[in-house]
């Protein structure tokens, strides 16, 4: 079992695994209760409960509560892979978890006793550099996320949010609810209804309307121009942002004719 979590934490820190279908990367290794399958609106961790693992997000959504009402003014963040859950806690020495975590959609997660895994960083220098780079990860976000906050106007954040996104995966479906979005980014929900309004009607993201509802973002020039005015200038990702403008002119066309004809379809179904 150590060597076979051992080899699960190298393909996990490496990200080496299948993010569409991850329990297909550890069929051969027997990981036991290890590899989790949570449905949506499974609590996976429970405030106040000891802090004795780490839990790795494989692939989907969870959202972080500081109570179990599942009232919006509970939600504290959104949190998508790679992370690790119970981290925090025990870098800030706290014995317990200080949040519920709930599947805000179905989730994979890897489970690890917190002090095996500081045993196995402590002697492998390698799966502490690959450790470091998530724990960077989750820290650059939540530092952007507040600057972007700080910076920002509101309708400003909806864009830069969307655009940040759109930079991983192109084009980049949401899988959030209005509602979801509306809490992860603090924006009213009827304030949020009039941005998505206006960035459609600008041409700057498609909606396609399903149960349960996805957003298609098309990040057009409009919008990149839109944030590289607001926001680059001030920093220095200028070659950075003219390289991607450069390279997305010879894409856009395609890509928003590919999802026009798809809601053409979607209308004679």
């Amino acid at each position: 079992m150590y060597k076979n979590t051992k080899k699960a934490l190298e393909i996990i820190l490496k990200e080496e695994y299948d993010k569409e279908n991850p329990l297909q990367s550890f069929t051969h290794l027997n990981l036991g209760n290890q590899l989790l399958t949570v449905p949506k609106g499974e609590t996976i961790l429970y405030q106040g409960d000891s802090a004795e693992y780490f839990y790795f997000l494989l692939s989907g959504h969870t959202v972080i509560m500081n109570q179990i009402s599942f009232s919006t003014n509970d939600i504290i963040d959104y949190v998508e892979p790679p992370h690790i859950l119970g981290l925090m806690e025990y870098i800030n020495k706290d014995s317990f978890y200080t949040a519920f975590v709930v599947a805000d959609t179905a989730c994979v997660l890897f489970r690890v006793n917190a002090k095996e895994f500081m045993d196995f960083i402590q002697q492998d220098a390698k799966l502490c550099y690959q450790a470091l780079i998530i724990t960077a990860h989750i820290a650059s976000s939540n530092m952007d996320r507040a600057e972007t906050h700080r910076i920002f106007p509101t309708k400003d954040i909806l864009g830069h949010y969307l655009y940040r996104q759109a930079c991983y995966k192109l084009p980049y479906t949401c899988p959030l609810t209005r509602k979801g979005l509306a809490n992860k980014l603090n924006i009213n929900l009827r304030t949020l209804y009039r941005y998505l309004d206006y960035m459609e009607k600008h041409n700057l993201m498609l909606r396609a309307l399903r149960k349960p509802i996805f957003w298609i973002i098309i990040i057009s020039l409009d919008i990149i121009t839109f944030v590289y005015d607001r926001f680059f200038l001030q920093t220095d990702a200028h070659l950075f942002i003219i390289t991607f403008l450069v390279t997305l002119y010879f894409t856009i066309s395609e890509i928003r004719n590919h999802y026009k004809e798809l809601k053409e379809q979607e209308k004679k179904v």
